[in-house]
Parts: structure tokens; sequence; C-alpha cells
């Protein structure tokens, strides 16, 4: 590490820029050595890159406590690169110790608390920008269920719910970072790009709803850099929040898979079933901006669902790519199921909400077994949608209401016009 340090400072240098700057840095403290190293040139760099009366503050990103807080004097000599090497040396050691004590502690590497942070943030009203050096990836051990790292992302819901308990929760804060720019250096690609796209514009809308202008999100240090020196204009943020308010964490998969399941031929010939455990898959389609939702239950297991996506046995998807598009655009949920007992296994779709008065909402239940897909259609009256408050009454034996309806898998195969011989 001491050749790490003693580089860092002589042979990075960046020339600075003749604009004042406050910024504040977030660091994570879940690093391996290499990742430290990196992390620590890049702090390096930014302090270098101050010019005269600048200040550089430096945080733990799981904390938001202070590590190290170093100003530059306003005097034209500490525009150059030895003035500053002979000043700040306290907080200069305080950031080479804390780099060198960077430990993974069985977290996702490189992980931040970012909506701890928030607050922490607020409190420095002379920072002007922060940059984030740090995994995007929620992915905090006290709140489990809202893991980022298996390829999950929040729904709008939570940014507009305003529960206490809801740590993404933005409404109240709308001027609480107000002013500041957001620089967002990733410590490595994130493994699926769609997952990628998902968890940016999450933030994107996070940091926005509260005051906060984001202008970038790579791990391309020199372009996040570069942007930050140069003051650039912030990311544009287009689309719109959906306003359902459900809370879910949303799988996220290539759109392409999603619609070759529902461009496929529907066959017409029921197939002949000798065992009745099979790998299938469950998904339902259907157009305007109303919010509907598939459940499936194997008997004796736990449901799957937007509430629940993941289990011993399947995986619950839904495609929020399209949704995110015009409002009127096809819209996706998807269940799949490694091998359950399809004669007992419960399906149930159940209208949420919906934003307008249609008088009808239509769509269509696919099943995929054996190779084959088949199809049945639904329809229900749009009303304002119950939120899936019947949904456990339907689930055990109840009966069919205005807001969700039950199918048998048996039942859509036997709709066929002819048995396979």
């Amino acid at each position: 590490m001491k050749t790490l340090f003693t580089c860092a400072f002589l042979g990075l240098f960046v020339a600075s820029t003749a604009m004042a700057r406050n910024m504040l840095i977030i660091v994570s403290p879940h690093q391996d050595s290499t990742a430290a190293a990196q992390q620590y040139n890049q702090v390096t760099k930014s302090y270098l890159a101050l010019g005269a009366g600048d200040s550089l503050k430096v945080i733990n990103g799981m904390g938001g406590g202070s590590i190290a807080t170093l100003n530059i004097p306003n005097n034209p000599t500490y525009n150059h690169l030895k003035p500053k090497l002979k000043i700040n040396q306290a907080g200069r050691k305080k950031l080479k110790l804390f780099f060198q004590d960077m430990h993974i502690n069985n977290q996702l590497k490189g992980a931040i608390d970012m909506p701890r942070l928030m607050a922490q943030i607020a409190r420095y009203s002379d920072v002007s920008d922060v940059l984030i050096m740090g995994n995007p990836l929620y992915d905090v051990k006290s709140n489990p269920a809202m893991s980022m790292a298996s390829g999950l992302v929040p729904s709008d819901g939570y940014l507009l719910n305003t529960e206490r308990n809801n740590v993404f929760r933005t409404t109240g804060f709308e001027n609480r970072l107000k002013g500041l720019r957001f620089h967002w250096l990733l410590p490595e690609l994130l493994p699926r790009q769609i997952h990628a796209d998902a968890v940016l514009r999450f933030y994107h809308h996070f940091i926005h709803r509260q005051g906060g202008k984001l202008v970038s999100f790579s791990h391309d240090e020199s372009m996040v850099l570069e942007l930050l020196r140069d003051k650039a204009h912030p990311m544009p943020l287009t689309d719109k929040l959906e306003a359902s308010g459900k809370l879910e964490m949303q799988a996220i998969r290539d759109v392409s898979t999603v619609k070759g399941f529902y461009n496929e031929t529907v066959s017409h010939i029921a197939p002949r079933i000798t065992d009745f455990s099979q790998p299938i898959t469950l998904g339902i389609q259907w157009q305007g901006d109303v919010d509907l939702d598939i459940y499936a239950q194997p008997y004796g297991s736990e449901a799957l669902s937007y509430q629940n996506v993941s289990s011993p046995l399947g995986k619950h998807y839904k495609d929020i790519l399209t949704g995110h598009q015009a409002s009127e655009g096809m819209r996706y949920e998807t269940i799949e199921f490694s091998a359950v007992n399809i004669k007992t296994l419960l399906v149930a779709i159940n209208l949420y909400s919906a934003k307008k008065p249609y008088a009808v909402v239509r769509g269509s239940l696919r099943v995929q077994i054996l190779g084959k897909v088949y199809e049945t259609p639904f329809q229900m009256g749009a009303y304002a949608g119950n939120k899936g408050a019947d949904m456990p009454a339907l689930l055990q034996g109840g009966a069919d209401t205005r807001y969700s309806k039950r199918f048998s898998i048996m039942d859509i195969l036997a709709q066929s016009e002819e048995v396979s011989m």
C-alpha cells in the first residue's frame, strides 16, 4: 500500500479548473485490496484537481460518517501540485488508514446504503457536487427484502409511498437535495444491461424527486470525472413514474425472452399427459393503463406473485420496461415453475388498480407446457381495483369476484379443439 499511496499523490495529478467547487465523495468500506487501491487513486485525483478555495469531504458509504475533510486555502499558490502535497496531511492520513482497513465482510463488493445517506448528504449545505464511488445495487443486511443483488429492482411505488419504514420514500423530501449534482462512478459494469438500466432509472427518479440532478452513472472513470470537472448538464429524465403505488421487488429480464413466449403460435391440440408434474410457464398480457397481477400457488406451497417473486419451485417476472413506455402499450407478467403438479396448481388474476374507468379490461392468460403454448382470454370490469384484497380468500378456494378470477390449467388445456394421439 505504501507504493500505492506514493504513486497516487505524485503521478495522478489532474489539472484543476478555475471554478471553485465544494465536493462530497462517498466511498464504500466493503472492498478488496485491489478495489481499495483503485478507489484511493480516484479520491486522490479528485483532491489534486481541487483549485484554490475548493473543499473536499469524504464520507463512509454505509453509515455516512466523516472520514476526512480536505480544504484548499483560497490562494493561487495552491493551484499547483507541490503546495497541495504539503497541506491536509492529517486528513490524508485518515484517508490512508480508511482505505488500508477495508474488508468485504460478507457484503456485496462496493456496497453503500444510498437511502440512508440522503439525510447525511443534505447536511452539507456548502457542497455543490456529490461523487458516489460504490455499487448501486442496494444490499443491506438489515433489510434483505429490498436487496437488488439478485437482479431485482424496487417498483415506483416505493418512491411514492409515505410509510416511515420505507427507506426509498421521497414524499416530504422534495427539496432535500436541491442544487446538488450527483456523479455515480460504478466499481464495475453490472452483469446484465437490462438490470443496470432499470437500476439507473430508479435512482434517477429517487434523486430527482428530492431536488437533486444526476449527471453521470458509469464505470468509466475518465468520463465521470470529466463531466464533473466540466459541470456538464444533468442526464435527461423523460419518463414518468407509474402511479399505482404498489410495492414490489421486480425481476428484470430480457424483453425478447418475454415477447418470444407471448408471440409463439397458440396450439389447438391438447397434450396427452401421463405425468402431471411438469415444468410450466404462465403469463398474462393486457393493454391499457391498468395494473393486473398473476398469482400461482402449487398445492402445499407458497404462492408466487409480485409479493413473493421467488421460491424453490419457481420465479415471478414483470416486464417493467414495456410498462414504462407508452401507457397504452402491452404489458406482461410471467411465472415459471421448474416442475409442479398442474392438476392442483391454482392460478388467479387480480385487478390491482386502474387510472381511469375502462368499461372492460381484456387480456389473455398463456400456458406453456410440453413445448406447446395454450391460451385463454379473460375480461373484467376496470373499476378502481382492490389491490389484491380478495386474493388470500380466492387462493383458499373462494369464489371469483369483480376484481379477481381463478383458472384451472386442466380446463385451459381441455379447451383445445382436439386431443393429440
